[in-house]
Order: structure tokens, then sequence, then C-alpha cells
């Protein structure tokens, strides 16, 4: 892929998508072949020089028994409090903090007095305020009802715009405006292309599609 275009992954669990995801952060090693990024083998690069290109948004994101601000911050310890309130602004996060008398030193509670939308917005505005020339979005709304999931999609779209993306997805409707979409099989790539490409054909990505798009009817 180019840099500012946008890849996407799919499969059944157990595919392989989240293994390519780990491999991209390090978090495993090829054990064959390389992964290049302009041009050179990912081993051979500074790692933390690296990471800090990067910006990640989980299906669920890690939160901290600390403030919301700090758990934004968490993403750039560096960054200006206009830095801070830009990344909040466009993450839409505003309502949730003006609910509370604290606001952004808003304490979180182990175990969570966050909805699931809400933890999301947080890891955005993470995710925003590292600026990141990479980003990579695992699974980030499969556990989100449709409405909340249209309102962070908003809000991924404008996080995504001139950036180079990687997308793992179980919702289609993040991904349909892919530059490419690679169908993954038992750790393989068995399908590849665009998505008005590959629902035309019979295969694995017009299977999936077809049924995510059933269970997105019977949850509306």
């Amino acid at each position: 892929m180019h840099a500012g275009q946008k890849l996407a992954i799919v499969g059944i669990s157990g595919a392989g998508k989240t293994t390519i995801f780990n491999l991209l952060l390090r978090l495993h090693e090829p054990t064959a072949g390389s992964i290049r990024i302009d041009g050179h083998d990912l081993r051979d690069l500074e790692l933390d020089s690296y990471l800090d290109s990067v910006g990640v948004v989980l299906q669920e994101n890690f939160l901290f028994s600390s403030s919301i601000r700090d758990n934004i911050l968490f993403g750039n310890i560096h960054a200006t409090e206009d830095d801070l309130n830009d990344a909040v602004e466009r993450a839409g996060l505003w309502p949730t903090i003006g609910a509370s008398a604290e606001g952004l030193d808003t304490i979180l509670l182990e175990g969570g007095n966050l909805s699931m939308g809400q933890k999301q917005r947080i890891g955005i505005a993470r995710a925003l305020i590292r600026d990141p020339r990479f980003l990579m979005l695992d699974e980030a709304t499969s556990l989100l009802d449709p409405m909340t999931e249209e309102s962070i999609l908003r809000q991924l779209a404008e996080l995504e715009a001139g950036r180079t993306r990687l997308v793992i997805a179980h919702h289609f409707n993040s991904i349909e405006d892919a530059d490419e979409i690679l169908v993954m099989e038992e750790g393989k790539c068995v399908q590849r292309g665009r998505h008005a490409d590959l629902i035309t054909v019979n295969g694995p990505y017009k299977s999936l599609w077809a049924t995510e798009r059933r269970r997105h009817l019977d949850a509306t």
C-alpha cells in the first residue's frame, strides 16, 4: 500500500487479522520474509521512533484508574493544553466531560464508570493527540450499538483523513471506502481488491459481507 491509502483486513475469528496487526506493532517478529516500511525492513527501524509515528485505536482501549486528562495524554505526554482540547473536541468528548464538575480531571474508576462509546472516544482522542502518520484500527467499533457506532465512525473519518490506515473490521460500513481489502483465511490472504469489485464475485468476501448485512438488519 502507498502513503495516505486505507487498507482493510477482514476474515472470521482466527483467520490471522490480529497477527498482522501485532507484527506491524513489533509485538511479534516474522519467522519468514519481512515487513517493509518506506522500503526499509521494519526490524531495522529504531523502534521508539517508528512507534511514535503510529496511532492505535483498539476494540477495547485500556484505561487507567486516573483522570480523563491523564488517559488522553498517555498518547503524547508532551502535548500542550491546546493540543489536548483539540483532541477532546474532535473526538466528541465534551458532552461526557461537561457532565462532570471535574471536567478533564474526572477520575475513571477501576472497572469503569463510562459507556463503551465514551471509552472509544477517549481512545480516539488518545490517538488524535499523537498526530500519527500511520493509523491502525483494530475492530474499533464492533462492540458498539448502531447509533453509537455511526457517531464514532464520523470521528474516525476525521482522524483518518490524509493518513495511512490499516483497519481490521467485522462491520463492513467502516471499510467500504478502503483502497484495498484483504480477505484472510487460516493465516493466508485468499482474496484482495476493492469492495465494489469483491461483492460482484462469489467468494469469501461476498459471503462475509452478506452475513454482516443480515446481522445489521436484525439489530435495527
